[in-house]
């Protein structure tokens, strides 16, 4: 019997000091990998005229090391106008390009990121459409939870910076820079 109970733990170690395949695959995100993410959440303008605003987005990454990525994303967001003569919105569409350096703490991976882009502002001024378009940058950074291996949470802050910041519409002229706080979803592949 006692050598019976031996040989059942000596079976028992050698099980559980076995890699299992999900031990043994690669870590995620790693180099060559790409994740596609969906964002939405507030846009809060530095101008009095403009009120807080829904944002969304959709974001595509390329890691070129486990900590580093490129992101392109595209967003937007409507802000009413208040406080003027007229009313209407202010929509400012920002193409984004951008690098990302992420930590791992586990499930938790912090996140520091900035970029260039190109910001198109639309602005519907009592049925007066006019737009201008401009280059900017922006700041900001966030946290990814791992809920998968391959499925994230995530949330993000970020600071937008547009041309010489003030966008100039057919009727008046606004401040330019924006705060987005977003949260979302990604998928690595």
């Amino acid at each position: 019997m006692r050598n019976k109970l031996g040989l059942l733990g000596a079976a028992l170690i050698v099980a559980l000091a076995t890699p299992l395949p999900a031990a043994a695959q690669t870590r995620v995100p790693d180099a060559g990998m790409w994740g596609l993410g969906f964002k939405a959440g507030v846009s809060m303008p530095f101008d009095d005229a403009l009120s807080t605003a829904f944002d969304m987005g959709v974001s595509l990454e390329g890691y070129v090391t486990p900590r580093v990525s490129i992101r392109g994303q595209v967003a937007g967001t409507w802000f009413d106008i208040k406080g003027r003569p007229f009313g209407g919105t202010v929509s400012p569409m920002a193409m984004t390009g951008n690098v990302v350096y992420n930590w791992e703490l586990g499930k938790w991976h912090p996140f520091a990121t900035g970029g260039l882009g190109v910001y198109r502002v639309r602005f519907d001024e009592n049925d007066l459409n006019s737009s201008d378009t401009k280059l900017g940058v922006d700041f900001g950074g966030g946290m990814e939870y791992f809920f998968t291996r391959r499925d994230v949470l995530m949330g993000e802050a970020t600071v937008h910076f547009i041309g010489d910041d003030r966008v100039t519409s057919a009727r008046s002229d606004y401040e330019s820079r924006y705060w987005t706080i977003l949260g979302g979803y990604k998928r690595y592949f």
